[in-house]
């Protein structure tokens, strides 16, 4: 959303949580560089559900999220796709 940007460090305690859990997680958005969302495939996609400010996606296949937190890079695959070893 170009009206809402949040940083990363905005809710330290939510992040101090789940990074000592060893959860990665990964933002995309304004100022973010090479990061690249599909908006208009995630779009088309049939809603699991819905409120005014989250669309819940749930699919068939499987989806493969690899992250390098060394590299600082990760990829989220759509279904059905894979990353060649």
């Amino acid at each position: 959303m170009d009206d809402i940007q949040v940083a990363p460090s905005q809710g330290t305690h939510f992040f101090q949580n789940i990074t000592s859990f060893g959860i990665g997680y990964l933002t995309v958005g304004a100022g973010n560089s090479g990061g690249i969302l599909d908006l208009p495939w995630l779009d088309a996609q049939e809603a699991f559900s819905e409120t005014d400010h989250v669309r819940h996606l749930q699919f068939d296949e499987p989806i493969e999220i690899l992250i390098s937190a060394r590299k600082g890079i990760g990829v989220i695959m759509k279904p059905g796709k894979r990353l060649k070893n």
